[in-house]
């Protein structure tokens, strides 16, 4: 079971009125995959009162995982590739650090904007119709 999998599970579990509307904010380490990017779109679209914030720190680039992440895209959820500071968060609000402070990995900045340029470049692309 993937974790987009278990966190439908989770919101749906929470009964939410439907009146009101609910942000939520998940951190993977990787995209979606498609399977799971097509099932966050499809609870989306019968979900209108949640809205998904996904912040991922590495692409999943197997499949047709392009088209997952448009999908998503589509259906309303935000998506991008977390950075230093989402990282930070993380550390400080998931991680045992024992008061250690978060310390970026040498290459850390550089990387998170490789795959944000890369997911960016994703969910731009249109389809165009086939020339005749």
């Amino acid at each position: 079971c993937h974790a987009e999998s278990r966190l439908l599970e989770q919101i749906q579990s929470w009964d939410l009125d439907p009146k009101l509307h609910y942000g939520v904010t998940c951190f993977l380490s990787w995209s979606p995959c498609t399977d799971c990017a097509q099932d966050m779109a499809q609870f989306l679209k019968e979900n209108s009162h949640v809205s998904l914030s996904l912040f991922a720190s590495r692409l999943y680039t197997l499949g047709h995982y392009d088209e997952g992440l448009r999908t998503l895209k589509r259906a309303g959820a935000s998506i991008a590739i977390m950075t230093s500071r989402e990282f930070e968060h993380c550390w400080n609000a998931f991680v045992h650090h024992k008061g250690n402070r978060f310390q970026p990995w040498p290459g850390l900045d550089t990387e998170s904007q490789k795959f944000s340029e890369k997911l960016q470049g994703i969910l731009r692309v249109r389809f165009l119709p086939p020339s005749l």
